[in-house]
């Protein structure tokens, strides 16, 4: 878990990973704290490697936008283990911009501490070849004093669209996140205390 408090937002983020299908889940909740109504933006973005390194793969990801579902989707068909294989993002929210142009995003001459995108209004639905490739969705959320809403970011990858439609439509549904995230709790609670080590030294303990 990681947790951030600022200009009247509380905000939570959980990381999870399940145990039978290829993708990491990001669940984040946000709070609105302050006696006024709050209009937000939040981007998730990722840079597609899909092989060893990101330089010298980057000119053989081609992107695109699945109609179904909203998420955007990357395919390496020059890899030769997983030519086959779909890598996605997606948000649980309706989409308001994308792009999957990483020199859009960044800026010629920006990084990732203060992008390009985040200076203006929107993305340019950029997707394809030909590009510098990376993954940015926006969504708009909107929250009323008190208010308090929860989003859920995908990133996977599956064996053809159909499987990667499946995965997504699955954990889009916040009950099946709980759902794994109490199973991968039990897990790790079950693999890390099969063995107990009391000493005198409580830091070698929990080191231990």
């Amino acid at each position: 878990n990681f947790e951030h408090v600022s200009h009247g937002l509380m905000q939570q983020q959980t990381m999870l990973v399940p145990r039978s299908e290829p993708v990491k889940i990001s669940r984040i909740t946000i709070k609105n704290n302050s006696a006024w109504s709050r209009r937000l933006t939040l981007t998730y973005y990722v840079e597609w490697v899909l092989g060893v390194q990101r330089h010298g793969n980057s000119q053989f990801v081609v992107t695109e936008r699945d109609q179904e579902t909203g998420a955007l989707l990357a395919r390496n068909a020059y890899n030769e283990e997983y030519s086959d294989r779909i890598a996605f993002m997606d948000i649980n929210l309706p989409i308001s911009t994308y792009t999957g142009d990483r020199t859009e995003f960044i800026g010629r001459h920006g990084n990732l501490k203060n992008p390009a995108a985040l200076r203006r209004v929107g993305l340019s639905g950029r997707m394809g070849a030909g590009y510098d490739p990376c993954g940015a969705l926006q969504v708009e959320i909107n929250l009323k004093p008190g208010e308090q809403k929860e989003v859920i970011c995908l990133l996977g990858q599956g064996t053809d669209l159909k499987e990667v439609q499946q995965i997504i439509t699955s954990y889009r549904d916040r009950d099946r996140v709980d759902e794994e995230l109490d199973k991968v709790k039990k897990y790790w609670d079950k693999v890390l205390g099969v063995i107990q080590v009391r000493t005198p030294d409580l830091s070698m303990d929990l080191l231990l």
